[in-house]
């Protein structure tokens, strides 16, 4: 796993702060099984990304190939946990039970307590909200 918090996707903008999120899971995967170094990785989209390993996008990947579909999986039960954290921390937010997506839930409480300082302030949406 490797994360990327939301100031550094502001700073960095999407791609970048993705790649930085891969290059800290091959960091982390380093670490832990230093002797099993991947010959070819496979990513799902189509970023052109930057990494000391070979790789190939593959666009609609979680689709085709079942590698892709289990990161998919793992990283998303990641997120949730993150989310559901910060539900404790911002019980208002609801955040335990939308994980962070454009839901009428979360539009509303941002709407009505405005964005937290997790909140994207690049993300279109929060931008809005801002201004």
């Amino acid at each position: 796993i490797g994360i990327v918090d939301e100031k550094e996707v502001d700073k960095l903008g999407v791609v970048k702060a993705t790649n930085k999120s891969f290059i800290k899971a091959l960091e982390n995967l380093k670490q832990k099984h230093p002797n099993k170094i991947p010959d070819i990785l496979v990513i799902d989209g189509r970023d052109k990304l930057k990494l000391p390993y070979k790789h190939i996008s593959i666009i609609k990947g979680d689709e085709k190939i079942k590698e892709i579909a289990c990161a998919s999986i793992i990283a998303k039960e990641e997120r949730d946990k993150i989310m559901i954290n910060y539900g404790k921390k911002y019980p208002q937010y609801g955040f335990e039970n939308h994980k962070g997506y454009g839901t009428r839930e979360h539009k509303n409480t941002l709407k009505q307590y405005g964005p937290l300082n997790i909140h994207r302030k690049t993300y279109k949406p929060i931008k809005k909200l801002i201004k």
